[in-house]
């Protein structure tokens, strides 16, 4: 299993001759903390809004105020255990578990100097109900089509297959409405010249490209030219329990976590297909959790352990509730204060209103007696947890102080 280097050159020449090629691939260089970064993404999966709001506003705003460089490794302790960021508590450690980040949706902060990534959830997965068309039948197979901008489409194709040998290859055609093409296929699966003959075909196009595509010739010495079509082996048939499963996936995908409630309305015998999941190792990746009102599932494969934590508490619609638990998850693990403003980004998305209301009616209530309120340096506000931080050790993290060697 190959590691990640401690310098940031060599981690990114590995990941652009893996993606390089690939028009979803995004990679921009950054300075944090006035030491040199990266954050790497898959266009279409994560947003870098999210992001911004997370982390990069916060570092540089604070940076400005630090005028002694910082090495990767300092930046890495204090981002995952010194700042109040919501990274993933798992750092990535080997370039395989760095392409499931990626491909999950997720976006990581590699640094020079440090031999490990840290990970944010900032999914923004774009999806559509699966639609059969009404003027095209189909007898067997998938029921799933492309039918939506080619971006969009691109990144569907990302999450579902996902090997760091996919290559989305995007050219723009010659013709009056100047269409966007792409060019899918697997390294190491594909013909090089099949690929390298597609590609000089497609750009020496001049009519319009779907007419072109439909009266495209055989490709010179192509194998399978001119024999006999052989019929495709049948796949394996999925067990109602499967498919509810690929349901429960499809939502994760999208950031949503599955109510129960919700799948006793859709399906007939729900408690059955879901009793079913546990002995069934094509189900493995899907995790229940037990919500306040309701009991929810997702798969961890497509939706990090902490992002279902918040879906759940946003499902359950209790803002006092969410407002606590996340308050003292964020004292327990990380350890660190949260800021109110952190409530109104996404995936809360609150109104300055509702947050103050909300506050206010967790002072009244004994139950959130732990839950207590601080003032930074900088005049921001914070509500940490007596239950895991002393209230001098959460105003030493809360505020923006220098540090360096």
């Amino acid at each position: 299993m190959q590691q990640l280097s401690l310098h940031l050159a060599e981690n990114l020449a590995e990941l652009d001759a893996r993606f390089g090629a690939s028009a979803d691939y995004y990679a921009k260089e950054i300075m944090i903390y006035h030491c040199r970064g990266c954050i790497v993404l898959f266009d279409g999966m994560a947003s870098l809004d999210s992001l911004w709001e997370l982390l990069l506003d916060a570092a540089s705003r604070q940076a400005l105020q630090q005028p002694c460089p910082c090495t990767g490794q300092e930046v890495y302790e204090h981002i995952l255990h010194g700042s109040a960021s919501p990274a993933e508590s798992t750092p990535v450690e080997d370039l395989p578990d760095l392409v499931k980040r990626l491909t999950a949706g997720m976006a990581v902060l590699l640094l020079d100097g440090c031999a490990k990534g840290i990970a944010f959830s900032v999914q923004a997965l774009k999806y559509r109900s699966v639609d059969e068309p009404e003027g095209e039948g189909n007898l067997r197979g998938s029921r799933e089509g492309f039918a939506d901008l080619l971006r969009v489409n691109l990144s569907l194709l990302r999450r579902l297959v996902r090997t760091d040998d996919l290559v989305l290859e995007v050219a723009q055609a010659d013709t009056a409405a100047g269409t966007e093409y792409a060019i899918c296929y697997c390294r190491g699966k594909a013909d090089p010249a099949m690929v390298r003959q597609v590609r000089q075909s497609l750009a020496a196009a001049k009519p319009e490209l779907l007419d072109f595509l439909a009266g495209e010739p055989e490709a010179e010495n192509d194998p399978f030219a001119d024999q006999p079509t052989k019929t495709a082996p049948e796949l394996p048939e999925l067990t109602p329990a499967q498919e509810l499963a690929g349901y429960i996936r499809s939502r994760s995908a999208a950031a949503l976590v599955t109510p129960h409630a919700l799948l006793v309305s859709e399906v007939e015998n729900a408690d059955e297909l879901l009793a079913q999941m546990p002995q069934d190792p094509q189900c493995e990746d899907i995790v229940v959790r037990a919500g306040a009102k309701d009991t929810y599932y997702y798969s961890n494969a497509n939706m990090s352990d902490n992002y279902a934590m918040i879906a759940q508490l946003i499902e359950d619609k209790d803002l006092c509730v969410m407002f606590a638990e996340m308050v003292r998850f964020n004292a327990r693990i990380y350890p660190s204060a949260t800021p109110l403003k952190y409530f109104q980004r996404s995936p809360y998305g609150l109104a300055p209103e509702v947050v103050e209301q909300t506050w206010k009616a967790m002072q009244e209530n004994p139950e959130y007696a732990d839950i207590e309120e601080l003032t930074n340096n900088q005049n921001e506000r914070f509500l940490f947890s007596t239950k895991h931080l002393t209230r001098r050790y959460a105003k030493a993290i809360s505020d923006v102080d220098d540090f360096c060697d």
